[in-house]
């Protein structure tokens, strides 16, 4: 190659922007609406696949600055009508793998957005993989955990749980709750657990709706017991969410059920009460949290009575 050959072919490079520097392509109505999954190998499976990886990897490592971009064209993709369930498993089976990856690498804010992502993505495999961000024993990182258990409610209201599962998915959010020690992660593990009992209930399926309500009130349970002699309310906020769950999910009850309930539940309110709340007008946030706490465990005893439980 000539010097001036060499020299042109420089300058071309430097003029054109590079291929990778090109945002990666939107998905097609054709791809959104497919009915049956592509051959791994076909086109089509391939085409997805480029656009799913493509802007999956500008949120698990691409710039910076594209990161929320990446993450609103994904949601978007998934949020729209035509999207099917076909497409949800195809692109969940393409992206998982990217994602785990960065949910290892302590990159928190990459980590939340990509599970923002996935928080669209309406198949049980997707509710799991989030669920399982909520496990510290899988999740070191609590601001992770967080993330994770943040999106829990609102997968139950899309629909990512199935009703043969909603029991399934209640128990095990109830050991994590149960096991928890950051506050922030068990109370929307307990809001969690409240909507999976109301979607049960809507669904018509009784004796599951039962089970997760006491799941709900076990995670309930394990989080008073952990506020000791009240020396740290650093749980009340968590506290007073769970009760205030409880009690929307006795609402619903019926008159057996509230009896079943009330045999788990009236030794936690016991242990509530048991709790002093601080005195004087100068009290921490927490304690303040406790305060409500405090009245919600009455309000649901004057519950409890009213329907014939003790």
């Amino acid at each position: 190659m000539s010097l001036r050959t060499l020299c042109a072919a420089l300058v071309l490079a430097m003029a054109s922007p590079a291929l990778s520097d090109a945002p990666p392509k939107t998905f097609t109505t054709e791809q959104l609406s497919i009915s049956a999954a592509p051959a791994a190998g076909s086109a089509e499976f391939k085409a997805i696949a480029d656009a799913v990886r493509g802007w999956m990897g500008q949120v698990t490592s691409g710039d910076p600055a594209k990161v929320k971009e990446a993450r609103k064209e994904l949601s978007g993709s998934l949020r729209k009508p035509e999207a099917t369930p076909v497409f949800h498993r195809v692109f969940f089976e393409i992206a998982s793998p990217e994602v785990s990856k960065v949910l290892g690498s302590g990159d928190a804010y990459r980590a939340s957005n990509a599970l923002m992502v996935i928080r669209w993505v309406r198949t049980p495999e997707a509710f799991e993989l989030v669920r399982q961000q909520c496990d510290a024993q899988r999740q070191k990182d609590v601001r992770i955990r967080a993330a994770a258990a943040n999106l829990l409610p609102a997968m139950v209201d899309g629909g990512c749980v199935p009703p043969a599962q909603l029991d399934v998915a209640g128990s095990r959010l109830a050991e994590l709750a149960s096991t928890e020690t950051e506050w922030v992660v068990v109370a929307q593990e307990m809001a969690a657990l409240s909507r999976l009992a109301s979607m049960a209930s809507e669904a018509k399926m009784g004796p599951q709706a039962a089970a997760i309500r006491l799941d709900l009130i076990k995670a309930l349970g394990a989080a008073v017991q952990r506020m000791g002699d009240g020396k740290d309310k650093s749980a009340a906020p968590a506290c007073y969410r769970g009760l205030i769950a409880v009690r929307d999910q006795v609402m619903l009850m019926n008159q057996g059920e509230t009896a079943k309930a009330a045999e788990k539940l009236t030794p936690i309110l016991q242990r509530v009460e048991s709790i002093p709340e601080a005195k004087g007008d100068e009290v921490s946030g927490d304690e303040l949290e406790w305060r409500g706490a405090r009245k919600v465990a009455d309000t649901l005893k004057k519950l409890l009575a009213s329907r014939g439980a003790r």
